[in-house]
Order: structure tokens, then C-alpha cells, then sequence
């Protein structure tokens, strides 16, 4: 199940992944390219991709993942991404809750407390926690874990970058959240409240 392959940019867990491709969007919006998620997915959506960002796309058995992965030149940046995935459809907001947060509490240094608290959520968002390691590997991680909710299904979207490089990827990032169409009805994911 695709969920289980919520940390796949980091490494992480792997499970139940059977291919990856990568691809560049296709030109022609401005300020960005057009991406279209592809097809299976549970939650298709549209998006404005910045410059120095590639789509990932993670194939699995109930169906695919989407990944926004900065580059720097031809350079992959696995520590910078915007992650998304649909939840199967008997997946409960209580679930998701618990799952979003174990998230968010794994990003802590080993042996620290681990207690997260959400912070105010996005109008999109049932729940946002936010994410920070203090660089065990590597610069310290920033950024947040949310769960959202589209026509009754859940889903949730990660969005972590190198705290040197937060201004720049939480920047290209938030174009494409600003951009974001539900293929279904057309509605910009900010709007789409509980």
C-alpha cells in the first residue's frame, strides 16, 4: 500500500514500490509547466511545476504516488520534496490523524521526546503537523505533514526541505500548492474546506 511509502524520498521505507519513473512537465503555464497526474490515481489532480522542480512518479499496487523533487541543475535534492498520496478509500479521518502525526514524530532525533503538536491547519487540512530534525544526517530537515480530505477520500501531502533551503523550496512549492486543480471538479485545493 502506497501509505507504508510515505518517506520514500528519504529512503526510508520502501515496501510495496514495483517501479519509479521520473519525468519533466510539459511546458506551457506560465510561471511553470503543466503536470498532470497520471492515470489510477485515486485523487487526480493538475499543477503549475516551477523551474527546478521534477515530477516522481511511485507506481504501487492500489495505485500511484506523486513526488515534487527539487533539483539544482541535473542534481536530484532527496532531502527537498513534496509528497502526495491518496489513502485507500476505508481509510477513516481517525486513521489518518494517527498516521499523519506517527509521521511528523518520526523526524525527531532517537531517544528525544517525540511529542508533536499540530499547528493550524491550511482551509484544505483536517490536521497539519509540522517537521524538523535537528541533522543527525546531514543539515536539519524543516517542514510539515498534513491530512486533507477531497470528496470524501483522504489524502495526505509532505512537504520537507533542508533548513538552509527553506525559503527557496517552501517558495517553489507553494506554487504548485497554489496552482493545484482537483481534476474532478476543478476546484483549487486552498478552497476545498471541510
Amino acid at each position: 500500500m502506497n501509505w507504508k511509502c510515505l518517506w520514500l524520498g528519504l529512503g526510508l521505507l520502501s515496501l510495496g514500490c514495483e517501479s519509479e519513473t521520473a519525468e519533466r512537465p510539459r511546458k506551457g503555464e506560465p510561471g511553470g509547466t503543466s503536470f498532470t497526474s497520471p492515470p489510477g490515481l485515486a485523487l487526480p489532480f493538475r499543477a503549475s511545476v516551477p523551474e527546478g522542480i521534477r515530477v516522481e512518479v511511485k507506481h504501487f499496487d492500489d495505485g500511484p504516488s506523486v513526488t515534487f523533487v527539487a533539483f539544482s541543475g541535473d542534481e536530484r535534492d532527496e532531502r527537498a520534496f513534496l509528497h502526495f498520496v491518496a489513502a485507500p478509500e476505508s481509510f477513516t479521518e481517525a486513521r489518518g490523524r494517527v498516521f499523519v502525526q506517527q509521521a511528523a514524530e518520526s523526524y525527531r532525533i532517537p531517544g528525544a521526546s517525540t511529542q508533536v503538536h499540530p499547528v493550524p491547519p491550511p482551509s484544505w487540512a483536517v490536521v497539519k503537523y509540522p517537521i524538523m530534525s535537528r541533522g543527525t544526517r546531514g543539515a536539519p530537515i524543516t517542514g510539515w505533514v498534513a491530512l486533507g480530505q477531497h470528496n470524501g477520500r483522504f489524502f495526505h501531502i509532505l512537504l520537507q526541505q533542508p533548513q538552509w533551503a527553506e525559503k527557496r523550496v517552501a517558495g517553489q512549492m507553494q506554487q504548485i500548492l497554489d496552482t493545484w486543480r482537483w481534476a474532478d471538479d476543478g476546484t483549487p485545493l486552498q478552497s476545498d474546506a471541510r
